[in-house]
């Protein structure tokens, strides 16, 4: 159960870091450490499942690990899947230019990302009704639609957003000058705003905070 769910928040983080831009550093490095994850899992699962198939100890399944790949949908489907898998991790590691140089390269993640799903459907109930049916196509939409909805949600969040302390500087120094700026507005030339926090109180305002707590740093 463990090793399912690492490989599912894996693929997640990789499907969200992909929809949500190629180009970011940050975000490419999601990629690469989650398909780390995901392999390894991988790597992990199949003398787990070739034990179960074979009805021996996960020690006693490495030599019947051929016959499970050769001769089994199972073993057909992960050799698809981790083939896509490293298609994966090789597009995430040869990134090097910007948006435009990832034109082909996009096209191919996305594709093995498509694949992945759809390997990992075919391990599931829904191949039953065949691999090319309705059930399966249904299956990876639907796997695909949770990976992006959850990765999404995860990598925006504030410790893969790269929200870290000189960014939080900047806002925060940005949002107080705004403020004080209104105050000036807003106050008589007789009764000046009061001075707004920089530099050094900025500094100690965020070691106070330690975190981001409302998304916006301010």
């Amino acid at each position: 159960m463990a090793l399912t769910s690492s490989a599912d928040i894996a693929f997640a983080l990789v499907v969200g870091a992909a929809a949500l831009g190629l180009g970011a550093t940050t975000r490419m490095r999601v990629i690469r450490v989650s398909m780390v994850v995901w392999l390894v899992s991988q790597g992990v699962y199949l003398p787990l499942q070739a034990s179960v198939m074979s009805g021996t100890p996960p020690s006693a399944a490495w030599p019947v690990m051929p016959l499970v790949i050769s001769q089994s949908h199972f073993g057909l489907m992960w050799v698809v899947g981790v083939a896509a898998g490293i298609v994966t991790m090789v597009m995430a590691l040869t990134k090097t230019g910007g948006r435009t140089a990832w034109s082909t390269s996009t096209a191919m993640l996305a594709a093995a990302l498509v694949v992945m799903a759809f390997a990992h459907a075919g391990i599931t109930h829904a191949v039953d009704a065949g691999d090319l049916s309705v059930a399966m196509l249904v299956h990876t939409v639907h796997l695909l639609s949770t990976a992006l909805w959850a990765g999404v949600a995860v990598v925006t969040a504030c410790p893969l957003g790269g929200c870290s302390l000189r960014r939080r500087r900047a806002r925060l120094s940005t949002a107080l000058a705004y403020r004080g700026w209104l105050r000036w507005l807003s106050s008589s030339r007789s009764a000046p705003a009061s001075p707004t926090p920089t530099g050094a109180s900025v500094d100690l305002w965020l070691r106070r905070r330690q975190v981001c707590g409302d998304g916006y740093c301010v």
